[in-house]
């Protein structure tokens, strides 16, 4: 079991605890002093870093399976996150900033980056969408404009006005007028 600024390693899992723990949180083994660690360090060999830097075998201290992280995959997931979900991408970007693993650290500064830019840009193309949809109603309804000053200026059609009787050519126009009887009157 080793210490580091309040924090406990499971001798067990290998996962970061906190020193007020009793148990693992993982593998839920007991974190007190004087515990045998059950795999020795003969059973978990180092493995040499590659020359090239691109992918890292991290040994497993459970079993013999190993992780493959390449760092290019991480990278680009981050961007991938913050283009789709860039809500999502900052509070996960200062997750992954108060983790302890320096890799960890580094992808959450680019999600964290990558989705504040992200947010600005939706953000300035949704006011531009907006905007126009704004511009295009008004253009549509001529008096959306008029009406939304308080109806100054706006000319509403007068409806009892006498209009000129529709001529269809081709018909013979009508000899006498025959006016519409008038609706009698309440004594």
């Amino acid at each position: 079991m080793s210490t580091a600024a309040g924090r406990v390693i499971c001798p067990r899992c290998g996962e970061n605890n906190f020193s007020t723990q009793a148990n693992c949180w993982k593998c839920q083994s007991p974190l007190g002093a004087g515990i045998p660690a059950p795999m020795p360090s003969a059973v978990m060999p180092r493995i040499p870093q590659p020359a090239s830097g691109n992918v890292v075998a991290v040994p497993s201290p459970v079993g013999t399976a190993q992780r493959f992280v390449d760092p290019a995959v991480a990278f680009w997931s981050a961007i991938a996150l913050a283009f789709l979900f860039p809500a999502v991408a900052v509070p996960v970007g200062i997750i992954f900033l108060m983790l302890d693993d320096r890799r960890k650290i580094e992808i959450g500064k680019i999600t964290l980056i990558w989705g504040l830019v992200f947010s600005l840009l939706q953000t300035i193309f949704f006011v531009w969408v907006y905007s126009e949809a704004v511009h295009q109603l008004k253009a549509l309804i001529p008096m959306a404009g008029q009406l939304s000053n308080g109806g100054q200026g706006a000319q509403m059609p007068n409806l009892n006005q006498k209009v000129e009787q529709l001529s269809i050519p081709g018909e013979q126009p009508a000899t006498e007028n025959v006016p519409f009887p008038e609706p009698p009157q309440a004594k």
